[in-house]
């Protein structure tokens, strides 16, 4: 396995959902996608590249997957269904372990804080709309050196 970096980011601000609607179906706001966006150029000058955006398949997930994929447009969009906000960062971690290229996950509170600390050893406060970035080691994929954190405030 080779160490290339790893982005972790949390969906943007989503809209409060209307009684009865299931938590999956919430859509960003239109702050919620101008974050996304905003946060997506700052990868962009800092040099990143991204082989692969992997994504809940929540509707917010989905929709900062594709906001971020409009400035990578070459990246490969991977529904990965363990980023779900009750998912397992253990599964999680098991399954990016073997991921050699840089790859964003596109996830929600508090796997994606989990997966961070995980990694890093660190806790990373995740507003909606952080990203950051991380250098695995490359022998030791589940340990990870956290490089920088970019609110979109």
């Amino acid at each position: 396995m080779s160490a290339d970096p790893l982005y972790l980011i949390r969906h943007g601000q989503a809209e409060y959902p209307p009684s009865g609607m299931p938590d999956r179906d919430r859509a960003l706001t239109d702050e919620g996608r101008a974050d996304v966006d905003k946060q997506a150029k700052k990868l962009l000058a800092k040099g990143v590249t991204l082989h692969a955006i992997r994504h809940s398949p929540y509707k917010r997930a989905i929709e900062t997957a594709l906001i971020v994929h409009k400035t990578f447009p070459d990246a490969a969009l991977v529904e990965m269904p363990e980023l779900i906000p009750g998912g397992s960062a253990e599964s999680i971690l098991m399954n990016i372990a073997e991921i050699e290229r840089p790859t964003l996950l596109v996830s929600h509170l508090p796997v994606i804080a989990e997966v961070a600390s995980s990694l890093t050893g660190t806790a990373v406060t995740f507003y909606p709309g952080t990203c950051i970035g991380v250098y695995r080691k490359s022998e030791t994929p589940f340990s990870a050196q956290l490089l920088w954190t970019e609110h979109p405030f």
